[in-house]
């Protein structure tokens, strides 16, 4: 079980497949694009989800650090603490899985984190 204890220095695409895109830099671009529509955004919940492996209490604490993490690297930025909510999902979301579709592709598509906007 690998635990969440460092970042990935890159980020997976819709398909879980290794992209060109830096978490740093993809958090960048949303945190200014959440500073430019700040007057037009209200609540921003940001939600963990993971794959099946390990148990439903482990699993749940672990995205919520996660997002916890991702909410605090928002803030970092420029953005209102205040505007964020940190939520887990656990595994009570995954994705369905595509025809063919290998284990370890499957269970890295699943672990993701997702921003909801909430328009004032």
């Amino acid at each position: 079980r690998k635990e969440y204890s460092k970042t990935s220095a890159i980020l997976l695409d819709s398909n879980g497949l290794p992209s060109a895109v830096r978490w740093q830099d993809e958090i960048d671009r949303v945190a200014a694009n959440l500073l430019l529509f700040k007057n037009f955004l209200g609540t921003l919940t940001i939600t963990g989800h993971t794959d099946d492996v390990s148990s439903d209490e482990y699993n749940l604490q672990l995205v919520l650090r996660r997002a916890e993490f991702v909410v605090s690297e928002l803030v970092l930025r420029g953005s209102p603490a205040e505007r964020f909510q940190a939520s887990s999902q656990g595994e009570k979301q995954v994705l369905p899985r595509r025809t063919g579709e290998n284990t370890d592709l499957y269970r890295a598509r699943c672990r993701r984190v997702e921003l909801v906007k909430i328009k004032k």
